[in-house]
Protein backbone atom coordinates (compact mmCIF):
# COMPACT_ATOMS: atom_id res chain seq x y z
CA UNK A 1 0.00 0.00 0.00
CA UNK A 2 1.14 3.00 -0.68
CA UNK A 3 1.82 5.30 2.10
CA UNK A 4 1.71 9.52 3.19
CA UNK A 5 3.38 11.12 5.59
CA UNK A 6 1.69 14.20 6.75
CA UNK A 7 3.72 16.68 7.96
CA UNK A 8 1.87 18.96 10.11
CA UNK A 9 2.40 22.48 12.69
CA UNK A 10 1.74 25.91 12.72
CA UNK A 11 3.32 28.89 10.48
CA UNK A 12 7.64 28.69 11.34
CA UNK A 13 7.50 25.74 12.62
CA UNK A 14 9.74 24.05 10.22
CA UNK A 15 7.39 21.74 7.93
CA UNK A 16 9.42 23.01 5.03
CA UNK A 17 12.87 22.74 6.40
CA UNK A 18 12.12 18.64 7.11
CA UNK A 19 11.02 18.26 3.61
CA UNK A 20 14.16 20.08 2.33
CA UNK A 21 16.75 17.80 4.58
CA UNK A 22 14.77 14.83 3.70
CA UNK A 23 14.45 15.13 -0.33
CA UNK A 24 18.48 16.17 0.08
CA UNK A 25 19.24 12.59 1.82
CA UNK A 26 16.67 10.14 -0.32
CA UNK A 27 17.75 12.06 -3.38
CA UNK A 28 20.07 9.01 -4.22
CA UNK A 29 18.36 6.27 -3.29
CA UNK A 30 14.67 7.04 -4.77
CA UNK A 31 13.23 8.74 -7.18
CA UNK A 32 12.41 12.62 -5.53
CA UNK A 33 9.87 14.40 -7.16
CA UNK A 34 6.69 16.79 -6.33
CA UNK A 35 6.91 20.66 -5.15
CA UNK A 36 8.31 22.79 -1.64
CA UNK A 37 7.44 26.41 -1.05
CA UNK A 38 9.95 28.34 0.09
CA UNK A 39 9.92 31.65 2.02
CA UNK A 40 10.88 35.10 0.03
CA UNK A 41 12.31 37.53 2.31
CA UNK A 42 13.16 41.25 2.40
CA UNK A 43 15.53 41.67 5.18
CA UNK A 44 13.77 39.45 8.07
CA UNK A 45 10.10 40.06 6.53
CA UNK A 46 8.72 37.63 4.27
CA UNK A 47 7.39 38.84 1.49
CA UNK A 48 5.97 35.94 -0.95
CA UNK A 49 6.82 31.97 -1.34
CA UNK A 50 8.37 30.72 -4.51
CA UNK A 51 7.84 26.94 -5.06
CA UNK A 52 10.89 24.54 -6.07
CA UNK A 53 10.45 21.35 -8.20
CA UNK A 54 12.11 18.83 -6.23
CA UNK A 55 12.93 17.24 -9.61
CA UNK A 56 14.98 19.71 -11.21
CA UNK A 57 15.60 22.12 -8.43
CA UNK A 58 13.86 25.11 -10.41
CA UNK A 59 12.19 27.58 -8.60
CA UNK A 60 8.98 30.09 -9.69
CA UNK A 61 6.92 33.02 -8.03
CA UNK A 62 3.82 31.83 -5.84
CA UNK A 63 2.67 33.96 -3.88
CA UNK A 64 3.70 37.68 -2.96
CA UNK A 65 2.44 40.38 -0.70
CA UNK A 66 -0.70 42.69 -2.32
CA UNK A 67 -0.04 45.97 -3.70
CA UNK A 68 3.83 45.16 -4.64
CA UNK A 69 2.82 43.74 -8.45
CA UNK A 70 0.24 45.57 -10.91
CA UNK A 71 0.16 42.25 -13.40
CA UNK A 72 -3.35 40.70 -14.40
CA UNK A 73 -1.22 36.86 -14.00
CA UNK A 74 -1.16 37.91 -9.89
CA UNK A 75 -4.98 37.50 -8.26
CA UNK A 76 -6.49 38.16 -4.79
CA UNK A 77 -8.07 35.11 -3.97
CA UNK A 78 -9.79 35.37 -0.91
CA UNK A 79 -6.63 36.47 1.51
CA UNK A 80 -6.56 40.37 1.32
CA UNK A 81 -2.57 40.36 2.43
CA UNK A 82 -1.51 38.26 -0.33
CA UNK A 83 -1.82 37.76 -4.79
CA UNK A 84 -1.32 34.43 -6.40
CA UNK A 85 -0.26 33.74 -9.51
CA UNK A 86 -2.03 32.08 -11.49
CA UNK A 87 0.59 30.65 -14.14
CA UNK A 88 2.89 29.38 -10.79
CA UNK A 89 -0.12 27.46 -9.24
CA UNK A 90 -0.43 25.83 -12.77
CA UNK A 91 2.55 25.08 -13.08
CA UNK A 92 2.83 24.16 -9.52
CA UNK A 93 -0.08 21.79 -10.01
CA UNK A 94 1.48 20.44 -13.50
CA UNK A 95 4.70 19.39 -11.67
CA UNK A 96 2.57 17.64 -9.26
CA UNK A 97 0.87 15.98 -11.90
CA UNK A 98 3.92 15.20 -13.17
CA UNK A 99 5.11 13.66 -10.51
CA UNK A 100 3.18 10.49 -10.04
CA UNK A 101 3.82 10.37 -13.86
CA UNK A 102 7.64 9.63 -13.01
CA UNK A 103 9.31 6.86 -13.86
CA UNK A 104 11.66 4.61 -10.88
CA UNK A 105 10.85 1.82 -8.87
CA UNK A 106 10.51 3.99 -5.44
CA UNK A 107 9.15 7.51 -5.52
CA UNK A 108 9.23 10.15 -2.55
CA UNK A 109 7.01 12.72 -3.48
CA UNK A 110 6.66 16.09 -1.58
CA UNK A 111 3.41 18.66 -1.24
CA UNK A 112 4.52 21.66 0.59
CA UNK A 113 1.19 22.78 1.09
CA UNK A 114 -1.58 22.10 1.60
CA UNK A 115 -3.24 25.62 3.05
CA UNK A 116 -6.72 27.51 2.99
CA UNK A 117 -6.55 27.35 -0.55
CA UNK A 118 -6.34 24.30 -1.20
CA UNK A 119 -9.41 23.36 1.96
CA UNK A 120 -11.42 26.35 -0.63
CA UNK A 121 -11.14 24.04 -3.61
CA UNK A 122 -8.21 26.19 -5.41
CA UNK A 123 -4.83 26.46 -5.61
CA UNK A 124 -2.84 23.10 -5.54
CA UNK A 125 -5.97 20.81 -5.06
CA UNK A 126 -5.71 19.39 -8.17
CA UNK A 127 -2.08 18.67 -7.93
CA UNK A 128 -2.86 16.99 -4.38
CA UNK A 129 -5.39 15.18 -5.34
CA UNK A 130 -3.37 13.79 -8.75
CA UNK A 131 -0.84 12.79 -6.11
CA UNK A 132 -2.86 10.97 -3.71
CA UNK A 133 -4.75 8.89 -6.53
CA UNK A 134 -1.61 8.10 -8.80
CA UNK A 135 1.05 6.71 -5.51
CA UNK A 136 2.13 2.79 -6.06
CA UNK A 137 2.64 0.46 -3.41
CA UNK A 138 6.27 1.47 -3.30
CA UNK A 139 5.59 5.71 -3.53
CA UNK A 140 5.72 7.68 0.16
CA UNK A 141 4.02 10.92 -0.28
CA UNK A 142 4.81 13.78 2.56
CA UNK A 143 2.10 16.55 2.41
CA UNK A 144 2.36 19.66 5.31
CA UNK A 145 -0.32 21.43 6.32
CA UNK A 146 -1.36 23.82 9.81
CA UNK A 147 -2.30 22.06 12.41
CA UNK A 148 -6.04 22.98 11.47
CA UNK A 149 -6.13 21.34 8.35
CA UNK A 150 -5.06 17.37 9.69
CA UNK A 151 -8.05 16.10 10.02
CA UNK A 152 -8.67 17.38 6.56
CA UNK A 153 -6.04 15.76 4.67
CA UNK A 154 -5.49 13.15 6.51
CA UNK A 155 -9.09 12.64 5.26
CA UNK A 156 -8.30 13.17 1.91
CA UNK A 157 -5.41 10.49 1.84
CA UNK A 158 -7.58 7.71 3.70
CA UNK A 159 -9.98 8.64 1.07
CA UNK A 160 -7.11 7.78 -2.02
CA UNK A 161 -6.69 4.56 -0.09
CA UNK A 162 -3.01 5.05 1.18
CA UNK A 163 -1.51 4.01 4.85
CA UNK A 164 -1.48 7.15 6.46
CA UNK A 165 1.27 8.61 8.89
CA UNK A 166 1.38 11.63 10.74
CA UNK A 167 4.64 13.56 11.72
CA UNK A 168 5.39 17.06 13.16
CA UNK A 169 7.88 19.27 11.83
CA UNK A 170 11.50 18.02 12.40
CA UNK A 171 10.95 13.96 12.44
CA UNK A 172 13.22 13.83 9.01
CA UNK A 173 14.85 10.58 10.72
CA UNK A 174 11.41 9.14 11.21
CA UNK A 175 10.04 10.25 7.83
CA UNK A 176 13.19 8.54 6.32
CA UNK A 177 12.94 5.41 8.01
CA UNK A 178 8.79 5.08 6.82
CA UNK A 179 10.50 5.60 3.49
CA UNK A 180 13.11 2.88 3.78
CA UNK A 181 10.01 0.28 4.53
Amino acid sequence: MSRVAIVYGPIGSGKTATCLELAERARSEVTVAGIITTRVLAGEAVVGYDCVDVSTGEDFPLVRLAGDLDDPDWLPLYLEKFVFSTSGFQRANEVLKASVASLGPRRLVFVDEFGRLEAWGEGLLKGVEAVLGGLRESDVAVVTCRTNLLSHVEEMARGAGTDVHVFQPGGSDELWALMKN
